[in-house]
């Protein structure tokens, strides 16, 4: 094998790990409630558009603050144990 060959760097015997983007949560959720009240008014359902789109609103804002809050609590450094004062 040659140092060109793919197969011998450091980066292919390592897994990477992606994390999921808030972006794409955000408009994955966006997509459905939107989808959902289309599937309702499709089968007969009066949905007042209004209200609808300030509850999308409040349900968009909630999820953004509460996904930045535990993105933010999971990458706080961990605190190591104190110091024990009897020796080992």
């Amino acid at each position: 094998m040659t140092s060109n060959d793919p197969g011998t760097s450091a980066q292919n015997s390592q897994p990477t790990t992606r994390r999921v983007r808030l972006t794409t949560i955000v408009w994955g959720i966006l997509l459905i409630a939107v989808g959902g009240g289309a599937i309702a008014v499709a089968l007969g359902a009066h949905i007042d558009a209004q209200l609808g789109l300030i509850a999308l609103l409040g349900l968009t804002g909630v999820l953004l603050v509460g996904v930045s809050l535990v993105r933010t609590l999971r990458s706080r450094p961990q605190h190591d144990p104190p110091p024990s004062i009897h020796p080992h």
